[in-house]
C-alpha cells in the first residue's frame, strides 16, 4: 500500500478536531498504524479509500494511534466494502453478521414472517438507504464488533416497528404499559407481556434475591403486610418521611437490578433496556406480592 497516499486520506477525510491531534503524530507512526490496521483488514481491495473511511470515523476523545490499534479491522472493512457495494464483502456481512443475529427477535416472540420482514428492512436501511438517509452501515465506526452492532439496530428497529403499529390503531404507550394490571382488556398488552413472560419472572426473582435486607423488609411490609407509609414507619421505627425515602429506594433497587439482569439474558443494549422501562416497571407492580411473600 502506499503510505503517503494512506495517511493524506486519513487526515483529509478526518474531523478537524480529529485531524488537530493527527497531525501532530508523525506520519511514519501514523503510516506504519494504518499498515497494521488494513492488513489485519483482510477483505479491503482499496487501502486509500477505506484509510478515507477510518478517518471520517474517529473519536475526537481517543489518543489517535491508540484508536486505530483498538479498531474491529476486519469488521470495519466489510462495512466499507459493503458501502462501495463490494459483492463479496455484502456476502460475508450477510453470512456472519445479519444472519445470525436474526434468532434475537424469534426469542422476542416475533413470527419467521415478521423476522423475514424486517431483515429485508434492515438490508435496505443498513446497504442501500434512500434519498433521505444514506446507507446506515457508514454509521459503523469500528468500536466494537459489527454483530453486536447490527443486532442492537436490528432489535430497535424492531421495537420501533411494534410502537408504530400500535401507533397506528390509536394506542398510546402510555395507555398501553399503564393497563398491563389487566391485560385482558387489550390484545396488544397481551402480547407484549406473553413475549417478556418468562424473562421478566427470571429477572425479577434474580434482582429480589440480590436485594439487601433491610430492603426486602421494606418491600415484604408494603406489599405482603400491606402497611401504609405510617404504619411502615412505626414497624421501623422511623418518620413517615424516612418510611416514604426508604421504600422509594428498595423500589428503585429493584428496578434497577431487573433492568440489568433482563439487559443480560435478552442480550439487550442500555438503549434497548430504557425503551422497556415503563414495560418492566409495570410488571413489577404486579409481582411484588408473589416475590415477597415467599
Amino acid at each position: 500500500m502506499d503510505r503517503t497516499a494512506c495517511v493524506d486520506a486519513l487526515l483529509g477525510a478526518s474531523p478537524p478536531a480529529v485531524r488537530a491531534a493527527l497531525a501532530a503524530v508523525d506520519r511514519e507512526v501514523l503510516g506504519t498504524a494504518l499498515t497494521g490496521l488494513v492488513e489485519s483488514a483482510e477483505v479491503v481491495g482499496d487501502p486509500i479509500g477505506f484509510c478515507a473511511h477510518v478517518g471520517a470515523g474517529l473519536d475526537a476523545d481517543a489518543e489517535p494511534v491508540a484508536a486505530l490499534a483498538n479498531l474491529a479491522a476486519r469488521d470495519l472493512a466489510i462495512a466499507y466494502g459493503c458501502l462501495c457495494g463490494d459483492p463479496v464483502a455484502v456476502e460475508t456481512f450477510e453470512r456472519e453478521h445479519l444472519t445470525p443475529v436474526l434468532p434475537a427477535l424469534a426469542r422476542m416472540g416475533a413470527s419467521a414472517a415478521t423476522i423475514d420482514e424486517q431483515a429485508q428492512a434492515l438490508r435496505a436501511r443498513l446497504l442501500v438507504g434512500d434519498a433521505k438517509s444514506p446507507a446506515r452501515i457508514r454509521d459503523y465506526r469500528g468500536q466494537g464488533g459489527l454483530r453486536r452492532w447490527v443486532r442492537a439496530v436490528l432489535v430497535h428497529q424492531y421495537l420501533n416497528a411494534i410502537r408504530d403499529n400500535r401507533r397506528e390503531v390509536g394506542v398510546d404507550d402510555e395507555s398501553v404499559l399503564d393497563a398491563l394490571a389487566d391485560p385482558g382488556t387489550d390484545p396488544r398488552l397481551a402480547y407484549l407481556k406473553q413475549r417478556y413472560r418468562d424473562s421478566f419472572a427470571a429477572s425479577i426473582d434474580a434482582a429480589a434475591a440480590g436485594l439487601q435486607p433491610n430492603e426486602r423488609a421494606v418491600l415484604h411490609y408494603t406489599f405482603v403486610d400491606n402497611l401504609n407509609l405510617d404504619a411502615l414507619g412505626r414497624a421501623l421505627r422511623i418518620s413517615r418521611a424516612s418510611a416514604h425515602r426508604r421504600l422509594t429506594a428498595a423500589r428503585e433497587a429493584l428496578l434497577a437490578g431487573t433492568e440489568r439482569e433482563l439487559q443480560a439474558r435478552l442480550a439487550l443494549t442500555r438503549e434497548e433496556v430504557v425503551s422497556l422501562h415503563r414495560l418492566v416497571r409495570s410488571q413489577l407492580e404486579l409481582s411484588m406480592g408473589r416475590i415477597f411473600a415467599r
